[in-house]
């Protein structure tokens, strides 16, 4: 089994074949594998309930009291299978009720959204959200291993024993602190190998692991695959126990970057459909951008993603992008063309700073 490469989670295979897709009923399973999603918005005009702290409405409903202020005003937009879009514009402009009408956090009061021609009203929602996955500015991670983090959603739920957390005390830190500086002098000659070798490298590690015998067959295998889509192995690499390496309160701190390329990992154990991406690289330090617009960079054409982007790196992955104002497109083409056109809203805001 190879690394996570541009069209999924290692090679696909018959279903249940070795680095195949699993079936429905495996352990391990997303539900989002597939053909990549196209989505679409028409005319659609949504405004969230007053006093509800913008969030009005419940689960499934726009809501929207009479005097509540339009947030999208006849808004549409198609998305492509495939295509990578990336939505920019001020803050207030709608970008994030967008994404989540696509999840179907809400309906709109007027127009609807589709993906592949179906009206989102019309689909099941349990199996609408399977194949959607969703990665936010700040994800949360919870005191477990990065494994446990990754595969966090899928079945069963929790592999690392609390046994193992219980180690993670600060004799134990202590103890990784030292095992962390070898391993990094180490890795630097080990880890100048290409990605599979990386890959390789890493799940040899994490099979051999104590821990490895409480999971499942083959989840761990794509919990390592996903890690390496999410350009997350080099970080990994260098932490004591690799994806059994207990991070959250007490345990292995990890910088904002490396959160959200664990958030990405989970996010692509899932083989979404469509991912989306909400304001994910506004917070990145440099390595941790360049990492997410590699990722971008080989899921183009596999999945459909969806980014609220501001880092110029993001942006340049984008096949599309469409700037968003007061609640409508007031544009959209390719970021070359948008960059080089004298009245263009899209450069306008990148000479305001707000794409930096």
């Amino acid at each position: 089994m190879g690394p996570l490469s541009a069209h999924g989670l290692a090679q696909r295979g018959p279903p249940g074949a070795p680095g195949g897709p699993l079936k429905g009923g495996e352990v391990g399973s997303g539900g989002g594998r597939g053909t990549p999603a196209s989505v679409e918005f028409k005319n659609v005009e949504f405004a969230y309930e007053v006093g509800a702290a913008g969030e009005g409405g419940p689960q499934g409903q726009g809501g929207g009291a009479p005097n509540s202020p339009l947030i999208l005003k006849g808004f549409s937009l198609r998305v492509p299978p495939g295509e990578v879009l990336a939505l920019v514009g001020p803050s207030g402009a709608g970008k994030s009720t967008i994404v989540k009408l696509a999840q179907r956090f809400y309906d709109p009061q007027s127009g609807a959204v589709y993906m592949d021609g179906k009206d989102l009203r019309e689909s099941d929602l349990l199996l609408l959200r399977q194949q959607i996955a969703y990665v936010e500015q700040e994800p949360l991670l919870f005191r477990r291993s990065i494994a446990d983090n990754i595969a966090y959603g899928l079945r069963p739920l929790q592999h690392t024993s609390d046994a193992w957390i219980a180690q993670t005390t600060r004799a134990r830190n202590h103890q990784q602190q030292q095992q962390q500086q070898q391993q990094q002098q180490q890795q630097q000659v080990q880890h100048t190998s290409d990605e599979s070798g990386s890959y390789e490298a890493e799940l040899a590690r994490a099979l051999s692991h104590p821990q490895a015998a409480h999971w499942p067959p083959g989840l761990l295998q794509r919990v390592v695959a996903a890690a390496a889509a999410a350009n997350a192995l080099p970080f990994i690499a260098r932490l004591p126990d690799g994806v059994f390496t207990i991070c959250g309160d007490g345990a292995v701190r990890l910088s904002g970057g490396q959160k959200q390329r664990i958030a990405v990992a989970r996010a692509l154990l899932r083989e979404p459909r469509l991912l989306i991406l909400d304001e994910a690289s506004s917070c990145l330090d440099a390595e941790s951008e360049a990492a997410l617009a590699e990722t971008l960079r080989r899921l183009k054409g596999k999945t459909t993603v969806i980014t609220i982007a501001h880092k110029p790196s993001s942006l340049r992955e984008a096949d599309r992008v469409a700037v968003i104002e007061d609640g409508r497109v007031v544009e959209e083409g390719r970021r070359a063309e948008l960059l080089h056109s004298a009245n263009s809203k899209y450069r306008q805001l990148q000479l305001d700073g707000a794409l930096a």
